[in-house]
């Protein structure tokens, strides 16, 4: 079976990717509202507190306290109403409204039995300590929350146009494609996982993602492989972004600090897209990871960093013998002693001299005025 062909994706479409993004991630704001209000009613039939069954013999509808009987409940319905009405009209806020009654129904959830305790204790009542279950519900509604503030604040500043379903339904299957293709840099195609901040950009819950990037001529556009998210990043901000030699990039894409963790090939990849030169960190980086390939090595050692060049031959280890023996024997007569001494003593380990890995070299690169192809 053939090589599937890689989607074409071009920065002119970025609009209608975000059409799809954005009715995908709504959809499913949508369902995990009303999934969590379902579990705040049920909870609240089920569980119960102590303190809410002795408050219901000692207030009356008229006291404000009354709520505390009924507000998780309250919330749970409103909650379920509104993930009802998003699924039905995808409803472009509910992404706001998952987060912003999450937040409410575990702040509700983690607070509302302390302040029943204290309404008890002006009747005489002994403390009656929370039930923790309430306590790790709330939290967990609050984690996912507040995550999904951050989504939305992240998402909100996007121009996104609304496009009939026909158009959405081919965009979404063009994405589809994309995210199932495997990693292979080589054709464009890179994998990473991307760090976004938490909530108002602070360091608060983070949040990684993995996605699919095709590399453009003006940009890598990143889907995240559940089609809810997506990151253009340009020539220009990926030539300007801070390259940590484990694979890692800190790059600032529309007011929002990044970080990208790729495999090393596509480290090598995306570097050589962007015009940065692979330096002596990222093949050794490579090499660790036992990702380094000869053609590879070979772009490596036509680097004009002598200090790169001597890593990828220190690194030839990592790849066949004959490749291995081959490449050293490219470089016993490079202009710079370091990789000279590399060489040898990588002619040494194989077990075969200067000259025989000169062979191996000449067999598989029959011109002798090749040394790197």
């Amino acid at each position: 079976m053939g090589t599937e062909i890689v989607p074409k994706i071009t920065v002119e479409e970025l609009p209608r990717i975000r059409a799809v993004v954005w009715d995908i991630a709504t959809r499913r704001a949508s369902g995990s509202l009303a999934a969590w209000g379902a579990i705040n009613v049920g909870a609240w039939l089920l569980l119960g507190t102590e303190s809410r069954e002795l408050l219901r013999g000692l207030l009356s509808p008229s006291d404000t306290r009354y709520l505390l009987l009924y507000g998780g409940l309250i919330l749970g319905a409103a909650m379920v109403a509104f993930g009802a009405f998003g699924l039905t009209t995808r409803f472009r806020g509910a992404i706001f409204l998952d987060g912003l009654f999450l937040v409410a129904a575990g702040l509700w959830n983690v607070t509302s039995d302390f302040i029943a305790v204290s309404a008890l204790q002006s009747y005489s009542y002994a403390m009656v300590a929370p039930r923790a279950i309430w306590i790790v519900l709330g939290i967990c509604q609050i984690v996912w929350g507040v995550r999904q503030l951050s989504t939305f604040t992240r998402m909100a500043v996007w121009s996104i146009p609304r496009l009939p379903r026909g158009d959405l339904g081919a965009m979404k299957k063009t994405l589809e494609r994309l995210v199932a293709l495997c990693d292979d840099p080589q054709r464009g195609l890179v994998t990473a996982s991307v760090t976004t901040k938490g909530f108002l950009g602070l360091d608060i819950l983070p949040r990684t993602t993995q996605y699919r990037g095709v590399l453009s001529a003006d940009a890598a556009i990143m889907v995240s492989l559940g089609l809810d998210d997506c990151v253009i990043l340009t020539r220009q901000d990926a030539n300007e972004a801070t390259f940590s030699p484990n694979g890692v990039v800190a790059v600032q894409v529309e007011r929002d600090s990044l970080v990208v963790a790729v495999t090393p090939l596509s480290m090598f990849v995306l570097k050589a897209w962007c015009g940065r030169p692979v330096d002596a960190a990222d093949v050794r980086f490579a090499a660790e990871q036992r990702a380094l390939t000869v053609p590879m090595i070979r772009t490596c050692l036509a680097s004009e960093d002598p200090g790169v060049r001597a890593a990828s031959v220190a690194a030839l280890a990592t790849v066949s013998e004959e490749g291995a023996a081959s490449l050293a024997g490219m470089c016993v007569d490079d202009s710079s002693p370091m990789v000279q001494a590399a060489a040898l003593r990588v002619c040494a380990q194989l077990k075969v001299t200067a000259a025989g890995a000169k062979a191996i070299g000449l067999l598989w690169h029959p011109d002798p005025n090749v040394r790197i192809s």
